[in-house]
């Protein structure tokens, strides 16, 4: 759970931090922020579906920045954090009150898109499932 919040913390700081800002914002938009998962046409086939497999985790990340290195760092906490999620829910008395390690995941795809101003950036984590010994 503490590793879930200091993602999220994380992930809220990048989006207030830089210099960079536009010119304007429509109303009601995220301009700078990590965003849910939700299909769209932009999205590649492999991040609407993700693979099924009993010995990894899979979780996907989108999000959208006006700079490109923003955009892929918060959709990978994005991931992250809901790899540390279902490492949390598969095994709840292992990681209860404790730091849930994620850090071994690696990007079984990744997508960058300009739209207009901003980056759009669709990736999905992998990581292998370590049953207790």
């Amino acid at each position: 759970m503490r590793t879930l919040l200091t993602l999220l913390g994380i992930l809220i700081f990048a989006g207030c931090s830089g210099k960079e800002q536009p010119e304007s914002i429509p109303a009601g938009t995220a301009a700078d922020s990590a965003i849910t998962f939700t299909p769209d046409d932009s999205a590649p086939a492999w991040f609407n579906e993700l693979p099924a497999d009993t010995i990894k985790f899979f979780a996907r990340g989108q999000a959208r920045s006006l700079r490109l290195n923003l955009a892929v760092d918060k959709a990978r906490l994005s991931a992250q954090a809901d790899l540390a999620r279902q490492l949390q829910v598969k095994y709840p008395q292992r990681y209860e009150n404790k730091e849930v390690p994620v850090s071994g995941a690696i990007v079984l795809h990744q997508k960058k898109i300009r739209d207009g101003k901003y980056w759009k950036v669709y990736l999905v984590l992998e990581l292998l499932d370590q049953p207790e010994r």
